[in-house]
């Protein structure tokens, strides 16, 4: 899934592992137990932030508003968040309302870009 670059960075700085590919593991080793996680860490990380509860699943829909948001298409986000374009829409099409006058705009800069490709190529 695309991060933006400060998250990415902020993921590439922490120190290289050479015993497992997974970037956050477990007390023990392997993948973290998702009920201390949630318990020890998540839910006082939500207070301290002052914060109402929310599960981490919340994070999910913020990442896919702030993507929306951003411009990314209903397309490439169904493909990033691993279901469909018709879910995505059902769940995240209310944030779309400007969509049409959007797809107007990309459309006659394209449009443009390639008339002036033609007319460039056509020795006028």
């Amino acid at each position: 899934m695309p991060l933006p670059s400060r998250a990415a960075q902020a993921l590439d700085e922490l120190p290289p592992r050479v015993d497992t590919r997974v970037p956050f593991i477990g007390a023990r080793g392997g993948h973290l137990n998702l009920n201390d996680w949630r318990r020890d860490e998540w839910t006082p990380a939500v207070r301290a932030a002052g914060l109402e509860h929310r599960s981490p699943y919340a994070l999910r829909h913020t990442y896919a508003t702030f993507a929306i948001a951003a411009g990314v298409s209903l397309y490439e986000l169904a493909r990033f968040m691993g279901t469909s374009v018709e879910q995505i829409d059902r769940t995240y099409g209310h944030l779309l309302p400007d969509s049409i006058e959007r797809a107007r705009h990309a459309l006659d800069a394209f449009a443009g870009r390639t008339a002036t490709i033609a007319g460039a190529t056509s020795g006028s």
